[in-house]
């Protein structure tokens, strides 16, 4: 038995009563073709079981079909940035468009031929890469914030973490703890700069000095130890550590254990970034859910928008976080409370 051959856009016009250039248009929602015609012309090829040639399309509006993705090389294998990439291949399917994940080096010519858009997420202030496709005339969208403009092409999807973090700590504070600690990402990215100037405020605000220490995005669990016995052998003691690296507040419930306190009770425990390890903990660690996967949605579609409208940028979007509230954030025992005699 023979296969059957593909619907063309001459079996639609002859189904239809049509011309190809009508069908053509009513397909592509290009010309001026009325809503009546248009719809009958999809109804048609819906019933004869059309596929269009993606190949062929792209080919006619000198688009390769895909979008890029830069991730920081210091965070491929976060959990984050693996359900930020889910989340724009949901986006990008949605419109029949491949996600090409990048090489971490500066972009090269090939990165115009094999990309229409390109997202990239956490830029570090000194990543070459916006300077680099300003002359390669292609749309950037940044996760996050950069020091570095994004130009006219592009667009940024941004969460407000500073007020992130000034709400946790107010939640902190309402479950006893007067000297929370912080354990940051360090300042070269919008990220941690913004959990920084959170974090200083409140303490500002309060009248405490600020007791933090920085470890790396992709720090090691001895990285974490380390850096968590610091800020607990200070004097006086903190009653609260909020953690910002990707899975860090593990490590910090691990040295609070070693350093003879119970997470939860004697010493709060919170994490800037949530995930089904934080849910899983023993105790279960109060979190900020900053939706990566909704993110790289929103950041693939805000590029997306851009190559069907351009020269419509730049633009600004935000994104909202939530903050998780559970047991390793108290409350805080009363020998701990402020007035009792510290370990």
């Amino acid at each position: 038995m023979q296969p059957r051959p593909p619907i063309t856009i001459l079996d639609i016009a002859r189904e239809a009563r049509v011309s190809r250039t009508t069908v053509s248009a009513a397909l592509s929602s290009t010309g001026r073709v009325s809503g009546a015609t248009r719809d009958h012309v999809r109804a048609i090829a819906t019933q004869l079981g059309y596929a269009p040639n993606q190949a062929a399309r792209n080919l006619r509006r000198s688009r390769t079909g895909a979008i890029g993705l830069h991730l920081p090389a210091e965070g491929t294998g976060l959990a984050y940035y693996m359900d930020f990439t889910f989340g724009m291949v949901d986006r990008a399917k949605e419109d029949d468009v491949a996600v090409v994940v990048l090489p971490p080096a500066s972009p090269s010519a090939l990165t115009a031929k094999i990309t229409d858009g390109i997202v990239a997420v956490d830029l570090n202030d000194d990543d070459s890469w916006v300077q680099s496709l300003e002359s390669r005339n292609i749309p950037l969208v940044t996760g996050e914030r950069g020091r570095q403009s994004v130009g006219a092409l592009g667009g940024t999807v941004w969460s407000d973490h500073r007020a992130s973090m000034l709400e946790l700590l107010d939640h902190l504070h309402t479950q006893g703890s007067r000297r929370p600690a912080f354990l940051g990402p360090g300042q070269s990215s919008d990220w941690g700069r913004a959990l920084h100037k959170g974090y200083a405020e409140w303490c500002s605000r309060h009248g405490l000095q600020a007791n933090a220490a920085d470890v790396a995005f992709n720090a090691t669990a001895a990285d974490v130890r380390h850096a968590s016995l610091q800020l607990l052998r200070a004097d006086p003691r903190p009653d609260a550590i909020v953690c910002a690296p990707d899975g860090s507040a593990i490590g910090v419930l691990a040295a609070a254990t070693e350093h003879g306190l119970a997470p939860g009770r004697d010493l709060l425990v919170a994490s800037c970034v949530d995930s089904s390890v934080m849910q899983m903990a023993n105790p279960p660690i109060t979190s900020i859910a900053l939706d990566p996967r909704g993110m790289g949605h929103h950041c693939a579609d805000l590029v997306l928008r851009l190559l069907k409208e351009p020269g419509t940028g730049p633009r600004e979007e935000k994104h909202p976080t939530q903050l998780k509230i559970r047991a390793s954030s108290g409350p805080l025992s009363q020998e701990q409370q402020p007035g009792a005699p510290s370990r």
